[in-house]
């Protein structure tokens, strides 16, 4: 196991309460070490409440995730009517998509 991960292991940052954090604790004799670590922290909490990580409450997602997350709504929609198309025997069209003059399905010869 390498010395990261053990420091990883048993440190642990509190964003609340950035002078807790049992990570500091190898610097706490140092006042200009340890307040610059507690700034960090303050900087770390406030930019997570301005804007929060996927796995937080109040997350808002970027107008680009929203558009990708709208574009495979669709597309499982689209998806979905298609299988059901399938299992009832009937044909689905994607819409746009030139629709067959006939209701047969197309003979393949040369087989």
């Amino acid at each position: 196991m390498s010395h990261g991960s053990d420091f990883m292991r048993a440190a642990r940052f509190s964003l609340e309460r950035p002078a807790l954090s049992s990570a500091l604790a190898s610097i706490r004799n140092n006042e200009d070490a340890f307040q610059e670590a507690v700034g960090i922290l303050q900087t770390i909490e406030n930019r997570l409440q301005e804007r929060p990580r996927a796995d937080m409450p109040g997350f808002v997602p970027s107008p680009a995730c929203g558009a990708r997350e709208e574009r495979h709504q669709e597309r499982a929609r689209i998806e979905n009517l298609n299988r059901q198309a399938i299992r009832e025997g009937r044909r689905q069209y994607d819409k746009g998509a030139p629709v067959p003059e006939t209701s047969k399905p197309p003979v393949v010869t040369g087989y």
